[in-house]
């Protein structure tokens, strides 16, 4: 497979056809491209045919890890549910703590996924295991789901181990 293509998406052209040209990074940047237009793209092709025969069914999407987590460069069909993950994201600061350097690409795509979608959810992890802080601060989670409210962010599902200290 193409080492660039983590996900497995098929070079052919017509899903190259799906994809944006900003889904690919700037010259110089430390990001590599992102998958989300194309499967957003899917996604939405995927709820479109299921709605002609149950209109009111609705289909939750990941937005999770680096390659997943920007915002699509196209519209985001309404019964699609996006829940937005990030795995990665610092639990001692709030998402929209500006100095926090982990938090804010998390910040600007979780902003951008809010201005496209009405219904946006948030995945938190509070691992033990994280190796940067192994408990998030409630003050901080606190400050998220003020936050989240703010940006109309329709809920908030946290995520942590059972057995480990913070479950």
């Amino acid at each position: 497979g193409n080492p660039k293509n983590r996900f497995g998406w098929s070079e052919d052209p017509l899903d190259l056809k799906m994809d944006s040209p900003k889904d690919f990074p700037k010259p110089g940047s430390k990001r590599g491209r992102t998958w989300t237009t194309r499967y957003i793209k899917a996604a939405n092709s995927i709820i479109e045919r299921v709605n002609k025969v149950y209109p009111d069914v609705r289909l939750m999407v990941y937005a999770y890890h680096f390659w997943m987590m920007k915002p699509p460069d196209c519209p985001i069909h309404p019964n699609l549910e996006i829940q937005f993950a990030p795995l990665y994201m610092c639990t001692h600061h709030a998402i929209n703590d500006s100095a926090c350097p982990r938090n804010r690409y998390f910040d600007e795509c979780l902003k951008g996924w809010a201005a496209r979608s009405k219904r946006v959810y948030v995945r938190e992890y509070y691992i033990s295991k994280n190796r940067h802080f192994p408990l998030p601060r409630l003050s901080a989670i606190k400050e998220n789901l003020m936050y989240y409210h703010k940006l109309g962010v329709c809920g908030f599902m946290p995520e942590m181990l059972s057995d480990g200290p913070n479950g």
